[in-house]
């Protein structure tokens, strides 16, 4: 537990998630005889515009309501994990610019929403089916719009990524084959085409997680969680495309620290206009005692968003003067304002050091530093508000479900002007993961 400084489990590895694809108890991902990763990747794009999920649509969102849910409006009908959300900012097609797209994950592939005012109501856009053989999940999704055109692909290119690994993965059972893959978008996320080779592969251990793309150095950069090297726990690493995506680098280390108790993973990365990069991300231990790392966040940064400096070291750990601290699931934005431009900062539990959950804080608060990272961070209010965090009283089978669901890796979107702040966040209603969003003042 958070409380006693040892890692939470990030992933459900033993049980079927919740919202997945099954038959007859047996697993089957998207569909059945679905392809395996490493040949050939197809995907099935089904295009689901309309009122479908609209905020305030009756009956589709009616049976979504959650007692830990104080603020929220429900982003369409069904499971999510992981929200991502992107303002349309660089097409030459004026008019989408403004548009907000929002990708989640269902652990079969990923639903898309798109608002065009602002945020206030969302419709359901279109979906993708991760091709999956039995026995894998679709985990971990991100989304990112291009800022440039990279290789043929022209500036305002959607692409979303996910992992897919095998449930049950690790030392007593190593996943036999994981990847990370993508899909690009050229019209606004109407339709998906499949990257032509996954982003990553790798085989043992625990497999390949939690995508984040960067655009850096002419060429498009993804990092991610990697569990299949089996001196470290896990450890951040990173490749790269100069060519729009179609293909990648060998692997890099970003942060590798320790080791097998060590487990640094889900990076999140921001530019700072005319600045750098910055990165947070969740550090995490293996082990039961109380001085252990507790999954809380870190911070670095990068002048170019490829060199992140030495990969023994993992940055500087993120508290406030009064020293509460962040856990699990961090993510980041950056905004105008303060002196430097202004940082924004969330995660799935606040706690006061050594890992003491604050439990009036978790659900409820970020984090903003305004001088771009350094000096103090300090405090601020949530759009969107979860309470009733008593993670010390699940059942294990509930554990599986809310851990990696409450207030778990949230999205942040600032509004152009810095002002206001868009977030997208999950809790467990009815049985699975739900997405919720609302907008408040950047103070």
């Amino acid at each position: 537990m958070a409380a006693s400084g040892r890692r939470l489990p990030d992933r459900p590895d033993i049980a079927t998630l919740p919202g997945m694809i099954t038959t007859r108890g047996r697993i089957i991902g998207a569909a059945a005889g679905a392809v395996v990763l490493g040949g050939t990747v197809a995907v099935a794009v089904a295009s689901t515009g309309g009122d479908a999920g609209k905020s305030g649509s009756a009956g589709a969102v009616a049976d979504v309501q959650s007692q830990n849910v104080a603020k929220g409006t429900p982003l369409h009908s069904g499971p999510a994990w992981y929200p991502r959300a992107v303002r349309l900012s660089f097409s030459a097609d004026k008019a989408h610019r403004g548009r907000i797209v929002v990708s989640t994950n269902t652990n079969a592939g990923g639903t898309f929403s798109e608002s065009t005012d602002g945020g206030r109501t969302f419709h359901r856009l279109s979906e993708i089916r991760t091709p999956m053989a039995s026995g894998q999940f679709s985990c971990c999704s991100t989304l990112f719009e291009y800022p440039q055109k990279l290789g043929r692909y022209p500036a305002g290119t959607l692409v979303w990524a996910a992992s897919v690994n095998y449930l049950g993965g690790g030392d007593a059972k190593p996943d036999p084959h994981s990847a990370i893959v993508g899909w690009r978008s050229t019209d606004y996320g109407r339709t998906w085409r499949a990257l032509p080779k996954p982003i990553v592969t790798g085989a043992g251990g625990h497999g390949l997680w939690e995508p984040e793309f960067s655009a850096a150095g002419g060429g498009l950069v993804v990092h991610f969680s990697d569990k299949v090297q089996r001196k470290y726990g896990q450890v951040l690493a990173r490749v790269r495309s100069l060519n729009g995506g179609d293909a990648w680098s060998g692997k890099v280390n970003t942060v590798a620290v320790g080791g097998r108790q060590d487990s640094p993973g889900m990076p999140v990365v921001r530019h700072y206009p005319g600045r750098g990069y910055a990165m947070v991300f969740e550090y995490c231990d293996t082990s039961a005692k109380p001085s252990g790392h507790g999954c809380r966040v870190y911070f670095r940064t990068s002048k170019d968003g490829w060199n992140w400096g030495d990969a023994r070291k993992p940055g500087t750990l993120v508290r406030t003067p009064d020293g509460r601290e962040l856990a699990h699931a961090p993510t980041l934005a950056w905004t105008k304002g303060g002196s430097k431009g202004r940082l924004l900062l969330v995660a799935r539990l606040v706690e006061w050091s050594p890992a003491r959950v604050d439990k009036k804080a978790s659900g409820t608060t970020i984090l903003v530093n305004d001088a771009g990272g350094a000096g103090r961070w300090r405090t601020m209010a949530s759009p969107v508000r979860i309470t009733n965090f008593r993670d010390e009283k699940l059942t294990p089978e509930q554990k599986r479900l809310v851990l990696p669901c409450q207030n778990y890796s949230s999205s942040l979107l600032p509004s152009a002007d810095g002002r206001t702040l868009l977030e997208v966040a999950t809790d467990a209603v009815g049985g699975t993961c739900r997405a919720y969003y609302a907008s408040g003042p950047i103070r």
